[in-house]
């Protein structure tokens, strides 16, 4: 990808922030309408149904002082952005990412369902973990990327690759919230790119 320098992983900043999560009643009337929470590569907007969300407060967690971020982490399935936030990365978003519309506080915020998969795992070169007794896991010893294979960087995920990534180039989801000073995200450099 002409100009890429990086390609990051993109974690929630669990230490810092708060996380969101569905209220009780939202998960009871998933488990009696059978149609729980999951984010992936197909496209929901045409059937979504919004959901009413709220900060995890742990107790004993208060004395942590963790705040209220731009980018919030809704469990492991995602990204929720208040309509400000939105506004700000959207750009970076359009055509890569759909915003479902959600509640947190009577506010209208948007849960990011990432569409833009992309095939930059080099699985020849990737190294994955073995049990004890020789089987293959799921999980990688090393991971190599293949840069080059990322035609939209802006945010995206990695075909047999857990997790969000996004590469260091002008609009991307990365450039933006470094200019904005958006808070409740981490960058980390992938470490094996080839």
């Amino acid at each position: 990808m002409p100009g890429c320098k990086k390609i990051f992983s993109v974690s929630p900043d669990v230490d810092r922030y708060l996380l969101l999560q569905e209220t009780g009643l939202e998960q009871a009337t998933q488990l009696t309408e059978s149609q729980p929470l999951v984010l992936g590569e197909e496209p929901l907007a045409s059937r979504w149904n919004p959901v009413v969300l709220e900060w995890l407060v742990v107790p004993g967690e208060e004395r942590l002082g963790l705040k209220k971020p731009d980018i919030a982490a809704l469990g492991a399935s995602g990204f929720v952005i208040s309509d400000q936030t939105a506004s700000l990365l959207r750009p970076a978003l359009e055509g890569v990412c759909e915003l479902l519309p959600v509640m947190v506080e009577g506010q209208p915020w948007f849960l990011l369902n990432i569409t833009n998969w992309q095939q930059a795992l080099d699985e020849e070169k990737s190294v994955r973990r073995r049990r004890r007794n020789g089987r293959v896991t799921r999980m990688f010893e090393k991971v190599v990327l293949k840069k080059d294979s990322v035609e939209d960087g802006r945010l995206f995920r990695i075909a047999g690759l857990g997790g969000d990534y996004c590469i260091d180039e002008p609009g991307s989801f990365h450039d933006l919230v470094q200019a904005n000073s958006l808070s409740g995200v981490i960058f980390k450099a992938a470490q094996y790119i080839e």
